[in-house]
């Protein structure tokens, strides 16, 4: 086992692990130049096994479970400023699988069907919550209102 860490230019680390037999295995830390912590992962043989963390802003954003670098189990999408479940649901072999929780300010909005990662159905809509989709160019602006 070697220890690994990376620089960037700046002298701040932009990642930080163990080798063992040439590829990254254990827990492994990716950071942003700002020496902010973006990614948290556990690698076995170098590919993802496990619960994988990616961060926003320095809070948690988004977690997906692998197993030997296949997306199978558990994935939650937070929102990073607010902490709340944004989204939720199984993967199976890298597909959706069954139910996908979406909820709007921690208010379930809608509850959809996946096989095999093809929608089959909507199974709940909440028809209290009307929730926007946004391109760049018309998104209203970010304010801390959670």
């Amino acid at each position: 086992m070697v220890p690994y860490t990376l620089f960037y230019d700046n002298g701040l680390l932009k990642e930080s692990g163990q080798l063992v037999n040439g590829y990254a295995d254990g827990y492994y830390y990716k950071f942003l130049e700002s020496g902010e912590k973006f990614r948290e992962h556990f690698l076995r043989e170098g590919k993802p096994h496990g619960v994988q963390k990616w961060y926003s802003e320095g809070k948690l954003h988004y977690t997906e479970t692998f197993v030997n670098g296949v997306r199978d189990g558990k994935a939650v999408s937070y929102n990073p400023r607010c902490g709340y479940v944004e989204e939720e649901g199984i993967y199976e072999n890298n597909m959706k699988e069954g139910l996908w929780y979406i909820y709007e300010k921690e208010n379930l909005f809608m509850v959809e069907l996946y096989k095999k990662d093809s929608l089959i159905k909507i199974l709940y809509r909440n028809p209290q919550i009307e929730k926007k989709s946004y391109t760049l160019e018309d998104a209203p602006p970010l304010n801390d209102d959670c």
